[in-house]
């Protein structure tokens, strides 16, 4: 079971008594009817791994038009698009899903929960990146570093995560190389629970974490209620 540092929470409960923490809080949660239906609208657009390119062309358009710069695929066909900074860290949610083309026929809403194959997995942490951006955006909250926000491609199955090991193998001047000091970089964790059942659900709410080499640089709670199946 991981155990979080006393350290860790402090900076965490520090986080959260910020104003512009707090904003961004309460701005996610008011954001999460739009954050939604993008998840379905995206879940819609079937990709398979190694046939991401449909989604890929609307998610880039997506960070285009919430105002992330150097927007472009690159040769793993990884969407990317910098939010800037001063130095750079990625955040990542990965494109494809494990069902082949012809699968989704649409997305049941049923007792709060969403039913659509790959709603889940990972077109919500795609939903949860745009919120993230748009949070930012509307709080005029300030990061240290540039962020570097990926939509990857070829994480399922047979891909191997080979999206992000293109994308790593292209940018590792931004990484710590064997031997030299490593710092924690920018992630996405979504936390999971098992119900009774044993049945393995997303929690609806989430956590996103900026995380900077000295600790968490603040948490972001997310909605989900979605199921793949």
């Amino acid at each position: 079971m991981y155990q979080v540092s006393d350290h860790t929470r402090s900076q965490f409960e520090k986080m959260l008594g910020l104003a512009s923490v707090k904003e961004a809080l309460a701005f996610i949660e008011a954001n999460q009817p739009e954050a939604i239906e993008e998840q379905k609208e995206l879940v819609l657009i079937e990709a398979p791994t190694g046939h991401e390119e449909n989604r890929a062309k609307v998610f880039a358009e997506k960070f285009k038009a919430l105002g992330l710069e150097d927007v472009h695929t690159d040769r793993g066909g990884n969407v990317i698009g910098i939010r800037r900074g001063t130095g750079k860290g990625p955040i990542e949610g990965h494109m494809d899903t494990v069902f082949p083309f012809g699968t989704v026929k649409g997305v049941e809403e049923k007792d709060g929960f969403l039913y659509a194959p790959g709603i889940g997995d990972d077109t919500r942490a795609l939903a949860m990146l745009l919120c993230l951006i748009r949070t930012l955006n509307k709080t005029g909250i300030q990061t240290a570093g540039d962020i570097v926000f990926v939509g990857t491609t070829r994480e399922e199955g047979m891909g191997g995560l080979g999206g992000m090991k293109d994308f790593l193998a292209d940018n590792d001047r931004h990484f710590p190389q064997p031997g030299q000091q490593r710092h924690e970089p920018s992630g996405v964790r979504g936390h999971r629970r098992r119900d009774v059942r044993g049945k393995l659900l997303r929690n609806r709410r989430p956590c996103l974490w900026l995380l900077r080499k000295d600790g968490p640089a603040g948490p972001c709670s997310c909605k989900s209620s979605g199921k793949d199946r």
